[in-house]
């Protein structure tokens, strides 16, 4: 076992209203593969999720998702990487587990108010990990979901878990999200509860844009922004300004590949660009020439994984943001005079805000894909408004929109 390679799990799943998290122990080989939660078909996690919350647990992994999340109900694992022989639980070697940030998560998602684990490794895991917090401390275990574990029926299983769909009991004292960075006396965390996200624009040789953006409530505050000769640059400018980690990232280049053709993400974001008004070509084809030389922007986000390893990485398209969102756009207003690569680089970061808290009226877009290769072998995010693109995705799909590719197929044939 020890020789086997260490694996990077999954980011959490959970909006910042969760009242309910529900931690694995770590994603099946399949699941790491689709980059989903429980995607091994003979798992009943989706089964039972289904029956509880009246949903088919067929549908798309995304609709799932949303289920679970309007439910309240948010998804992790206990270990951020390990290493593991095969697929099975009692595979995994102990001694190689690097934990989730499971402290930062309950302190940003603070009504939460039970913890559930999936099976016995799970907890026993976390017995290991000592981690000092009352909910995980009276966490409660569950029957495995995982086809290893068929002792029990699906509906004696599903009779066990209906405890995430009750209201569940009044929260104990959270602790307080404390400093884990280097001290600055330039920036001051607003309270312990501010959420804080840097912003990276990759534009070019001594024109790599860097902001830092606080957020407290519904206000957004811009700390700090610069420019810097590259990367390793600007992750140390940040570095310096910053008090404390970082909970998220945005970043504005392409921070994924899928293996051919066009990302479902750069369609929809193209769609509603052009729709309002903008230029629907800034939005590059991540596997022409030019998407596949944006080497800053994928050096950025593994620097900014190795410095901050618990934070949230997004990737982020200020230009369509400010076209098509007006609280970005009143964001930007608020910034004053800047030049375009700080304004980029605090909207990357105002992205990375709204995907840290999970805010319900923004999605993933990344979800949409199939495929997916992350060329810093960490899996990011890309946040963006969810009635916009929704709207898109439905103007995508329209008989018209079918009619025009069908034509543009004619001609080229």
């Amino acid at each position: 076992m020890s020789n086997s390679t260490a694996r990077e799990g999954l980011p959490p799943l959970g909006r910042v209203d969760a009242r309910v998290l529900i931690l694995g122990s770590f994603p099946s080989e399949i699941s790491l593969e689709r980059q989903e939660y429980y995607a091994n078909h003979r798992n009943q996690f989706w089964k039972i999720m289904g029956q509880l919350f009246s949903f088919d647990p067929e549908l798309p992994y995304a609709t799932r998702c949303e289920q679970l999340l309007d439910h309240g109900i948010s998804l992790w694992d206990v270990c951020k990487s390990a290493r593991r022989a095969g697929s099975l639980d009692a595979e995994i070697d102990i001694a190689s587990v690097v934990p989730n940030a499971l402290l930062p998560f309950l302190a940003t998602h603070p009504d939460i108010r039970l913890v559930v684990v999936n099976g016995q490794k799970a907890s026993a895991i976390l017995d290991r990990l000592q981690l000092d917090h009352p909910l995980l401390r009276d966490r409660k275990v569950l029957p495995s979901s995982s086809p290893a574990h068929a002792a029990i029926c699906l509906a004696d299983k599903t009779q066990a878990w209906s405890i995430v769909r009750n209201d569940p009991p009044p929260a104990p004292h959270l602790h307080e999200l404390p400093d884990n960075g280097p001290e600055s006396p330039e920036i001051e965390a607003n309270s312990t509860r501010a959420l804080m996200a840097v912003g990276l624009d990759p534009v070019g040789i001594d024109a790599f844009g860097w902001a830092i953006v606080s957020s407290s409530g519904d206000e957004f505050r811009m700390e700090a922004a610069g420019y810097a000769g590259g990367a390793d640059v600007a992750i140390t400018a940040t570095q310096r300004c910053l008090k404390r980690a970082p909970d998220a990232v945005g970043i504005d280049s392409p921070q994924y590949w899928v293996r051919q053709g066009d990302r479902q993400a750069d369609q929809i974001v193209r769609g509603m660009l052009t729709a309002a008004g903008g230029r629907g070509s800034t939005v590059l084809h991540v596997n022409s020439l030019m998407g596949a030389c944006l080497v800053q922007g994928v050096l950025a986000a593994h620097l900014a994984r190795a410095a901050w390893p618990n934070a949230l990485i997004t990737e982020a398209h200020p230009k369509a943001l400010w076209r098509i969102s007006k609280a970005a756009a009143d964001f930007v207003t608020s910034l004053g005079q800047g030049t375009r690569s700080d304004h980029d680089a605090a909207l990357a970061a105002f992205a990375a805000l709204h995907g840290v808290r999970a805010d319900r009226a923004w999605r993933d877009l990344r979800a949409l894909e199939q495929a997916v290769w992350f060329p810093h072998e960490a899996a990011v995010s890309y946040w963006f408004p969810r009635e916009v693109t929704q709207l898109s995705e439905t103007m995508r799909h329209s008989p018209s929109a079918n009619r025009r590719r069908g034509n543009r197929s004619q001609s080229r044939d």
